[in-house]
């Protein structure tokens, strides 16, 4: 199928086998199975990297004062909105009642995909946010932003868990493992690291010491290591 503009971003729904295209002119469009045009979406305000969809259908697209959502099916926009303004990348969590949102202020915030109300916020980095994601168990929360620094968060609290010495590069897509132990992490001039994140993480007094440190772990070549936290960095 020709689209006749390039692609942005794209969702294939897995029930009625349609494809939600978004252009970079950031026009909706949805195609059946045989590559014919089926209907016109409208136009979306997003540059996201990706489509996020909650599983019961909504895509989230994100715009200058507010996420939305699109039906999965026809790509047309949805009443529901969460007002947050200028959010750069969102992430579902597992359980799909949550939202994670980073914007260009350097905040991360927590939303209930119910209500739309936002439950908490934190300010990570005076820069922008360019990446969260979840961890599988939903319990940790990982970031990245222009500040070239990876963290981890406690999801419940907003507590910091750990976080990477900065990177050659911004990181701008992070993916955990199927069992939660790594983090894959891609940044630009094509390079990309594997961040073994599982010491401790049952350990709720080293994790609390951790949380404190700002660099528990050192970057060697393209392999970031286990490294013992410098006592002078960490609170008592």
């Amino acid at each position: 199928m020709q689209v006749g503009q390039p692609v942005q971003e794209a969702h294939l729904d897995g029930q009625s086998g349609r494809l939600i295209v978004i252009d970079e002119d950031l026009h909706v469009s949805v195609w059946g199975g045989d590559g014919a045009r089926l209907d016109d979406g409208g136009r979306a305000d997003t540059r996201l990297l990706e489509l996020p969809v909650t599983p019961d259908g909504r895509i989230v697209v994100t715009g200058k004062d507010a996420v939305r959502f699109l039906d999965a099916r026809t790509g047309r926009p949805l009443p529901q909105t969460i007002e947050q303004s200028y959010v750069t990348c969102v992430d579902i969590s597992p359980d799909g009642r949550t939202l994670a949102m980073g914007s260009v202020r350097g905040e991360v915030s927590i939303a209930d995909l119910g209500s739309s109300a936002i439950t908490r916020s934190w300010q990570v980095t005076d820069g922008v946010i360019t990446a969260v994601r979840f961890a599988p168990d939903g319990t940790l929360l990982a970031t990245s932003g222009m500040d070239r620094i990876v963290r981890l968060w406690e999801t419940a609290s907003g507590r910091l868990f750990a976080a990477a010495p900065p990177f050659p590069s911004a990181p701008f897509l992070l993916r955990f493992s199927p069992d939660g132990r790594r983090l894959a992490i891609a940044g630009g001039a094509s390079q990309a690291w594997l961040w073994d994140v599982s010491p401790d993480r049952g350990d709720a007094e080293r994790l609390a010491r951790r949380s404190r440190c700002v660099s528990p772990f050192r970057l060697e070549g393209t392999a970031l290591v286990a490294a013992e936290a410098d006592p002078a960095a960490c609170g008592r």
